[in-house]
């Protein structure tokens, strides 16, 4: 289960770097809330070795590794826009 359990906490934290950035970089408070509530959920059901292996993980800024496609569409962006070329879909 701890497997599943990691695997979920790096799909969570994906999806919420994704979101963030294909929102120009700032999620609404409650969007934002409703990621980090899952996250520590996922988190406090990790044992200590796994919780290091993941902060190990982001403090050497390692890409991480999901096995989830984040779905992607394209957007118009007229120029001299500053909406992002993709957002999730």
């Amino acid at each position: 289960m701890g497997d599943e359990l990691i695997a979920r906490y790096r799909i969570l934290l994906a999806r919420l770097l994704f979101e963030r950035e294909a929102a120009g970089g700032e999620l609404a408070e409650d969007e934002e809330s409703r990621f980090v509530a899952l996250l520590d959920e996922v988190w406090w059901q990790l044992d200590p070795a796994e919780q290091a292996l993941i902060d190990h993980e982001l403090s050497e800024s390692k890409p991480l590794e999901i096995r989830e496609e984040i779905h992607r569409v394209d957007c118009e962006v007229p120029e001299g826009g500053s909406a992002l070329p993709r957002r999730a879909a």
